[in-house]
């Protein structure tokens, strides 16, 4: 779903992440297990967005990769300007994130 701008909304809130989460993998998984968990116990208590996310694929990525590569572009091609493609990644963090890169 995405807003007015054509952006992912931001979350509201954000869960607290146990501290025997050490990375990625372990972070996406506690989420995925949390949402499984409630849907098993009350099967009416998650919304449907959250609903949706159990069924959705998901993509983890390092941003600072994503930023250390648009400054490679721009040092190998200055005279080239980069465009993005919202349809390829609407999220939010990485749009916002090449829109203040561009500037």
């Amino acid at each position: 779903q995405l807003t007015a701008s054509g952006l992912s909304p931001i979350p509201a809130r954000y869960d607290e992440i146990p501290a025997a989460a050490r990375g990625l993998k372990d972070c996406a998984m506690y989420q995925i297990n949390r949402l499984d968990q409630r849907a098993q116990s009350k099967p009416c208590s998650l919304s449907d967005q959250e609903e949706d996310a159990l069924d959705d694929g998901f993509f983890i990525c390092d941003l600072s990769v994503v930023e250390e590569k648009l400054r490679a572009w721009r040092r190998m091609f200055p005279r080239i300007k980069p465009f993005y493609a919202l349809k390829c990644n609407p999220d939010a963090m990485v749009t916002v994130g090449q829109r203040k890169k561009s500037n």
